[in-house]
């Protein structure tokens, strides 16, 4: 099974309008830009992947981000928009199978929580180049600061299908988690384990400095320790 990884970030029902979650999204993707020429074009999905086509590009601009995430709205049988589940965006860089990214964003629902999800390619030359950590930990800043999560982190769905993942929406533990302070303060954590502030908006912890992966015995037992550690703390409750 090849170890496909992916950046994640997960917040509470958060009501905001259509103008928020454009200047958040163009945040966002104006910065992912900067970090990889993989990260610079996008195309629209549409609602199911016989949508995909390459002539709907999403270009990193205000004015286009505004479009699709209207577009994004979900309405309801009479065709009227159902605002309380607020903006969507579905994109992917046009690249089939294990060499492709992809960009899913929910923002402005206030009953429902919201999330962004950057799969990375899990194969060929830009994997290796992408799945680095001083790029992961940029990624995750940038997510961080755009979006201003309760909980977000970088995980392998290999890692993923070996652990039991809390039903209540709360986090836990992947090669990097970011909590925010409102979760409390992260205590001491076993080494090679770090963690590092993100603004004043919470804590970034590392576990380890090379490529966690699910087959490496160290790995997965420094991850239950720090899950434990954490979960003792009371931080890893449900979405605050």
């Amino acid at each position: 099974m090849i170890e496909a990884y992916y950046v994640a970030a997960f917040w509470t029902p958060r009501q905001e309008t259509l103008d928020e979650c454009t200047s958040r999204t163009y945040s966002y993707m104006s910065y992912l830009a900067k970090l990889d020429y993989k990260l610079t074009r996008w195309f629209d999905v549409g609602k199911t992947k016989k949508q995909f086509d390459l002539k709907r590009e999403v270009k990193v601009v205000p004015n286009f981000i505004r479009e699709f995430l209207l577009k994004g709205q979900n309405h309801n049988d009479k065709g009227e928009v159902i605002e309380r589940l607020g903006f969507s965006l579905s994109m992917w860089d046009g690249i089939d199978q294990e060499e492709g990214t992809a960009l899913r964003i929910n923002c402005g629902s206030y009953s429902l929580s919201n999330r962004c999800i950057l799969n990375l390619p899990s194969k060929g030359p830009v994997a290796e180049r992408m799945i680095d950590k001083s790029l992961l930990i940029s990624v995750m800043e940038n997510t961080i600061t755009s979006w201003e999560p309760d909980w977000a982190f970088v995980q392998s769905d290999k890692y993923r299908s070996t652990i039991r993942v809390p039903r209540h929406g709360g986090p836990y533990i992947g090669w990097m988690l970011y909590l925010s302070k409102q979760r409390g303060a992260v205590p001491p954590l076993p080494p090679p384990t770090r963690v590092e502030p993100v603004r004043n908006l919470g804590s970034l912890i590392i576990l380890t400095e090379e490529r966690f992966t699910a087959d490496n015995p160290a790995h997965v037992e420094l991850a239950a320790k720090v899950q434990d550690i954490l979960e003792k703390a009371g931080l890893l409750g449900p979405l605050r």
